[in-house]
């Protein structure tokens, strides 16, 4: 089961006065600087149903010129939170009309094909699998009770040290920040989630090279960012770490799972959300989950008879429900993860009402229980 995107303008001119307006230049998207990984979200309709589309675009500047630019976007039903993962179909160009496919079997996932670039307007013919009928489609940027924002990843070269096998290494720290763009940086309920100012990012990096290095060990801190949601004024990310020596075979893995009530900036967990009683529950349906999906993990875990835990970094949000990973640690052979997932249709009669997760739940059908 994350835990960033832009706006381009173009211009139309008349040829003489009482011609036909001159057809659209074709403009290509504002391209992401190194470390920088843009967000847009699109909102319309798609055989009759509503749905969000969200890209996130990146460079890679360690690969060759024609395969630096990353694109990656996910579609979802906003009524129901079905997700689809849609990649670009061959090489992507960013000044090209885009061609999208779903990370799925060939000729299984929906195929989307755009008249334009990545733009304010995304327009064309959508798939349900390749040998499905087309079916046009328009798709307009919109961030109605979303937030604007792009992520940065920076890297800082530590101290010196020694690797797993003793020689000699030096320690990096890699940590992807949240920066907020547009009117969400005025709103002061929003401060805590922006992201410090770039000298104060770099110091924070040190400060983490500085613990690494008591050990006298080269480190590795690798913290990436995913937002998994972002709609109704609610804002999810989760932040996935790896820390270890450098060489080693195995690092320390941790997920830690953010929400954030964009209208009054204030941050919560879903467990906290929960009805009296009802942790047992959710523990019940995770625990039958894993027992069905990885026989092998929860015998190690021994849950023939025990309940498997609530997660300790919380649930992760996404449009479909919530999830968490669960792993063994790094010490141990072999070496399990898996994650879990509930929907909200499951969750619904566990959470307590009024909370801020009620205005996503209205949206997807879920009334309040009576």
């Amino acid at each position: 089961m994350t835990n960033s995107f832009f706006f381009c303008a173009v211009t139309a001119c008349l040829l003489a006065a009482g011609s036909a307006p001159a057809p659209r230049p074709t403009a290509s998207p504002p391209l992401p600087r190194d470390g920088q990984t843009l967000y847009r979200r699109y909102r319309g309709e798609l055989a009759g149903r509503p749905v969000v589309v969200e890209f996130t675009f990146r460079r890679l500047s360690d690969l060759p010129k024609e395969h630096q630019f990353d694109l990656a976007a996910r579609a979802y039903d906003l009524a129901t939170g079905a997700q689809h993962d849609l990649r670009p179909a061959g090489l992507f160009k960013p000044a090209a009309p885009l061609t999208l496919r779903e990370e799925t079997y060939p000729g299984t996932g929906q195929v989307w094909h755009a008249s334009q670039p990545l733009g304010p307007v995304l327009s064309g013919t959508w798939q349900a699998s390749a040998l499905s009928p087309p079916q046009p489609f328009t798709l307009r940027e919109d961030y109605t009770g979303a937030a604007r924002f792009e992520l940065l990843t920076e890297y800082t070269s530590g101290r010196r040290g020694l690797n797993s096998w003793g020689e000699p290494a030096r320690s990096s720290i890699t940590v992807t920040y949240l920066h907020l763009l547009g009117a969400d940086t005025l709103r002061p309920a929003l401060a805590p989630l922006q992201c410090p100012v770039p000298v104060r990012r770099r110091r924070e990096r040190v400060g983490l090279d500085q613990v690494a290095g008591s050990q006298d060990l080269a480190n590795i801190y690798d913290q990436s960012l995913e937002v998994t949601l972002n709609e109704q004024d609610l804002l999810a990310s989760t932040a996935y770490t790896q820390e270890g020596v450098v060489d080693h075979r195995r690092a320390q893995h941790t997920w830690n799972s953010f929400v954030y009530d964009l209208r009054t900036g204030r941050q919560f967990g879903l467990l906290e959300l929960l009805r009296p009683g009802a942790d047992t529950t959710v523990q019940r349906l995770i625990t039958n989950q894993l027992r069905r999906g990885d026989p092998a993990y929860a015998a190690l875990l021994q849950l023939d008879t025990e309940l498997l835990p609530l997660p300790e970094e919380d649930f992760a949000l996404t449009p479909a429900g919530c999830q968490a990973t669960y792993q063994t640690a790094p010490e141990d052979a072999p070496f399990y993860a898996y994650t879990v997932s509930l929907t909200w249709a499951q969750l619904r009669p566990l959470l307590r009402p009024g909370t801020p997760l009620d205005r996503l739940l209205q949206a997807r059908g879920l009334p309040r229980p009576r």
